[in-house]
């Protein structure tokens, strides 16, 4: 169900959306030059005039708003659900919103910064990325809006941790692995550059992706990022290698180093990882990709541990509110904070793959 909705929306609004924003931008030039010719050649004051006439056009496409068919409906009460987990003082919780962590010239870039309640101007906590799936062609979805995000940022900053969620580029069904990667690395640069605005311990950060968006837990698993300490997929897919997607667009380098699966390998140091697996889930293929990157991650002996929900869906996070669901997400909270407790920061060297 989930998987279908975001290929319905992203299909329909790829096609539909983006052509009729061009169409009708491309209409009012036409328009605005034919007025300015017949007004200028008539003697009338040209700029009053078309702009009198220009007024009474209907607004471009991306002001309109957009007529949501059944599917957009679905979709959108779905992603808008928060999570099923609470914890005390989320209501409390600081939400500095909208702001611009890139240079690229994208409007919807942007982040919400989830900051714990009660602190002190020079406080410094532990910060976590959300990185979401299913953002669209150019992040056009802003996927930080939706309402599981907005409720995990506020229960894991309400839990101590400073809490990002940010739209990217990397796309759905059309992957742009290079581009969704670039916003990330934008944004760690950001935060890390403002720590003290964000009360940002800038050595001291963790990733988790969901579902779509796994491909960039490979960040984290480079070699280049000591200051990530932990990372956490949920339902997230992790080797785009043979992905139907990213075949049909995205070069096979870049499919390797945008497959996490690609790093798990002899002699790796990494960091440690959470695997969150929904035993139910209706995504193709994800937890075969999933179930092959635990049985190397054993075999090669990297710190791993695994939750699996047996009854939970793609998503089981913010659907009913199973026992297991709430066990598993209180439980993400809590290896967060384990692991980004400086007492359990260790040296590490990590391998890139050849």
């Amino acid at each position: 169900m989930w998987i279908v909705l975001e290929q319905v929306v992203v299909r329909r609004l790829i096609k539909n959306t983006v052509v009729e924003r061009k169409k009708e931008r491309k209409k009012e030039r036409k328009m605005k030059t034919a007025l300015t010719i017949f007004f200028t050649s008539s003697g009338f004051r040209t700029l009053s005039i078309v702009g009198f006439l220009m007024s009474l056009l209907p607004p471009p496409a991306q002001a309109q708003k957009k007529q949501l068919t059944d599917e957009d409906r679905a979709f959108m009460e779905v992603v808008n659900r928060p999570i099923v987990y609470a914890v005390p003082g989320m209501e409390n919780v600081r939400v500095m919103r909208d702001i611009r962590y890139t240079k690229t010239d994208n409007p919807n870039l942007k982040m919400d910064v989830f900051v714990p309640p009660r602190l002190s101007s020079t406080s410094r906590r532990p910060a976590i990325i959300l990185i979401a799936g299913g953002s669209g062609k150019d992040g056009e979805y802003e996927p930080k809006n939706w309402g599981i995000y907005q409720s995990y940022g506020k229960m894991l900053a309400a839990s101590g941790l400073v809490t990002i969620s940010f739209t990217h580029r990397l796309g759905f069904p059309e992957l742009a692995l290079a581009e969704g990667a670039e916003d990330l690395q934008a944004l760690v640069n950001h935060l890390r550059e403002n720590a003290a605005r964000y009360h940002i311990d800038n050595e001291n950060l963790a990733l988790v992706t969901f579902s779509g968006g796994g491909p960039l837990l490979s960040f984290g698993l480079m070699g280049r990022t000591p200051y990530i300490r932990c990372l956490v997929a949920v339902y997230s897919i992790l080797d785009v290698r043979e992905n139907e997607f990213a075949l049909k667009s995205v070069e096979k380098e870049v499919r390797e180093r945008f497959s996490p699966a690609n790093y798990v390998k002899e002699g790796a140091v990494l960091p440690p990882l959470l695997i969150v697996r929904a035993g139910k889930d209706g995504i193709p293929n994800l937890n075969k990709i999933l179930d092959a990157f635990l049985q190397k991650a054993i075999a090669t002996n990297i710190t791993i541990d695994v939750m699996n929900h047996p009854e939970g869906v793609h998503g089981f996070d913010n659907k009913e509110p199973h026992p297991r669901s709430k066990e598993i997400i209180k439980r993400i909270a809590e290896y967060l904070k384990e692991h980004l407790n400086e007492e359990n920061h260790a040296p590490r060297s990590l391998l890139t793959p050849e």
